[in-house]
């Protein structure tokens, strides 16, 4: 069920405070932000095999900015969690948004996986072995599945596409699709 019509208007009017008060200076910490918190509904009994499935008490949201969370089972927890991927988010970003503003999510560029799309999806079925994937031109092996190591990806590229990729040290897919491509087309 989603939010109730007066806490929206409640995140709208705290989002409207900070950005008038964002004007007052011109660096902005977490502090400056409009943060809501949200008690979060979850079967918490479940069997209890799988502690990281269990679905965190508290969710902490930088308002007005879509997928800038924290999450905990308190609140001092979420918020914990928040201003450390607020300040991930910070060292990566060139300028920060003011408080209260509209900051949509930013999808990676797709260029390069786009210019071998054929070759990307055989890749993410016999390589990575999912169903499908979305793929940037900034993902790396180490961000798909579980039990693969970065070296079983490379085995597995070395035998469905004859190619070595090993010494591509960050795994970075773009670039190891490019490899394949180029290699494809100089067998002809």
């Amino acid at each position: 069920m989603g939010m109730s019509k007066l806490t929206r208007i409640r995140r709208q009017m705290l989002a409207k405070w900070k950005l008038v008060l964002s004007f007052r200076k011109r660096a902005w910490e977490l502090r400056d932000y409009p943060v809501h918190f949200v008690r979060q509904k979850a079967d918490r009994q479940g069997d209890g095999s799988d502690p990281e499935a269990a679905v965190p008490r508290y969710r902490a949201d930088v308002v007005n900015w879509i997928g800038l969370c924290g999450t905990g089972d308190t609140p001092a927890e979420a918020l914990k969690d928040l201003s450390e991927t607020f300040n991930l988010r910070r060292a990566h970003m060139d300028s920060m948004p003011r408080p209260g503003e509209y900051v949509p999510i930013k999808f990676a560029a797709r260029n390069r996986i786009e210019a071998n799309s054929a070759l990307a999806d055989d890749f993410i079925h016999h390589v990575l072995e999912l169903e499908w994937a979305w793929i940037s031109d900034e993902s790396n092996l180490g961000e798909f599945g579980e039990g693969d190591s970065t070296e079983s990806y490379c085995n597995k590229i070395r035998i469905r596409y004859g190619v070595d990729v090993a010494d591509i040290a960050d795994g970075n897919v773009a670039e190891i699709l490019e490899r394949i491509a180029a290699a494809k087309q100089q067998k002809g």
